[in-house]
């Protein structure tokens, strides 16, 4: 091999590094983000979900305003 060859090789794997940290840094950063959901029930969420959009649909009915029509809870009235 001569210089020409050995830079380009060099210049190569340079780029090949900086790759590898940037993937490297964003695995790491997807791990972070994961750790902060151990020990979260998903299906103890997706209960409390369900309850919740039942509570919300219980009120706007006795109230009278269907939110898919645009109710809006805060006037008692159809949205604008």
């Amino acid at each position: 091999m001569n210089g020409k060859d050995i830079a380009a090789e060099k210049s190569k794997t340079a780029k090949a590094e900086g790759e590898r940290d940037n993937y490297k840094s964003q695995l790491d950063t997807a791990k972070e983000a994961l750790a902060k959901f151990d020990g979260i029930n998903v299906e103890d969420l997706k209960g409390q979900i369900t309850k919740l959009q039942a509570d919300i649909k219980a009120k706007d009915n006795a109230y009278g305003i269907p939110r898919a029509c645009g109710g809006d809870p805060e006037t008692k009235g159809l949205g604008s």
